[in-house]
């Protein structure tokens, strides 16, 4: 297995960004935010592809997956 990591989603904003990484974890799958602090601190010199997540090589289907899911607030409660 690789320990390449691949983009799998970008986000415009600090809070969508940080609730899909959580959503991984909370699957087993460890990610990480490329650009987060940047946009944070500096959003006029952030670049403009936005915030990166990314995933280990072997882990992108799966997080796809993961991302593609519908959630409801009823899933939250089980």
């Amino acid at each position: 297995m690789s320990d390449q990591l691949v983009d799998v989603a970008t986000f415009g904003l600090v809070w969508e960004a940080n609730l899909t990484k959580n959503r991984l974890k909370e699957e087993g799958i460890r990610s990480f935010l490329i650009g987060e602090h940047v946009f944070q601190t500096a959003p006029h010199v952030a670049n403009p592809t936005g915030i990166r997540l990314q995933v280990a090589e072997g882990d992108v289907v799966r997080a796809k997956e993961v991302l593609a899911e519908k959630r409801t607030p009823e899933d939250e409660e089980h």
